[in-house]
């Protein structure tokens, strides 16, 4: 463990980058096992949901193109969409959801599980991982999400509330503070983003890990925090619409087989996918163990074991 704290109090991006190289593989191993559990439970909801055969869903994304040209010439894209998704069956909509937001924690829980007996103890089994992963620590992630994103949704409501008030006295004042205000309620909002780390990785409650994430994320590391998220979200951007030509050029749709179009474009979206969630992930370990008091901790405990013994 001393040997990631010593790099992540050092340079923290080296640091994550060292625990990004180590743990990769693991993360890619564990995206194709969720994906695989995720597919299989999701396909057949979606396919009743929508009363669909598989053919229908394989063939949604070019009916989604079809219809951003519809609407780029101006059409309506109401039938189209009448067409492609009919009338919903919701009774499936709700074990859609459920499932979503069982995948979504569980999956966050097991990366993080993944990185902190990686920093901990060097080991970086997934059966460790996902034997850790089925822990009380689910519900207070869970709780931490909900929270989190109420927060942030009234965050927004009262922005907006309070730019469109100053809009209608003062329209220049409105203009000016809903672009400068954006910035310092993304930041505010980012000032929370660790708490998901501080819970698995510290074993806090709810109200602990707000409060550790709001004190050691400050506006300023948080604008930091905002500024690497757009830069990835470019270089992401630009990696996908080469991805995109690639694809393209090892499989022709228009001459191709769908369901081999399909594939391979999902395959190269988990890659994408992957490389990003493993820089989050490990990004956000790193500054947890950054700010932490985790080494007192654990010298505080074999002291006080080779006292009683």
């Amino acid at each position: 463990m001393k040997y990631y704290l010593a790099q992540f109090r050092d340079q923290v991006f080296n640091g994550s980058l060292s625990l990004y190289k180590r743990v990769f593989l693991k993360f890619l191993i564990l995206n194709i096992v969720i994906g695989l559990i995720s597919l299989a439970v999701y396909t057949p909801l979606i396919l009743k949901l929508f009363s669909w055969d598989f053919s229908d869903l394989v063939g949604v994304q070019t009916k989604m193109e079809e219809m951003g040209e519809l609407i780029k010439k101006g059409g309506d894209p109401y039938t189209l969409l009448e067409g492609v998704f009919g009338t919903p069956h919701y009774i499936y909509l709700l074990p859609l959801v459920v499932f979503g937001l069982f995948i979504g924690i569980w999956s966050m829980n097991v990366y993080y599980q993944l990185n902190n007996s990686e920093i901990r103890n060097s080991n970086r089994s997934i059966f460790a991982a996902i034997r850790l992963s089925f822990s009380p620590q689910l519900l207070n992630l869970l709780g931490f999400m909900v929270l989190y994103y109420l927060l942030s949704i009234a965050s927004f409501v009262i922005f907006m509330t309070v730019v469109v008030m100053l809009m209608q006295t003062i329209n220049i004042l409105g203009v000016l503070a809903g672009f400068i205000g954006i910035f310092f309620l993304l930041f505010f909002i980012l000032r929370f983003s660790l708490g998901f780390a501080a819970i698995v990785h510290g074993k806090m409650s709810i109200s602990e890990a707000f409060g550790f994430s709001f004190a050691h994320i400050t506006f300023k590391r948080a604008a930091m925090l905002l500024l690497m998220g757009i830069v990835t979200l470019v270089v992401m951007g630009i990696a996908s619409g080469i991805g995109g030509v690639l694809v393209h050029l090892i499989v022709n749709r228009e001459h191709s087989d769908p369901m081999t179009y399909y594939v391979v474009n999902q395959i190269f979206g988990t890659i994408m996918g992957v490389i990003v969630s493993t820089f989050i992930y490990t990004g956000s370990s790193a500054l947890y163990f950054r700010y932490s008091n985790d080494e007192e901790e654990e010298d505080a405990e074999l002291s006080e074991h080779l006292i009683n013994h």
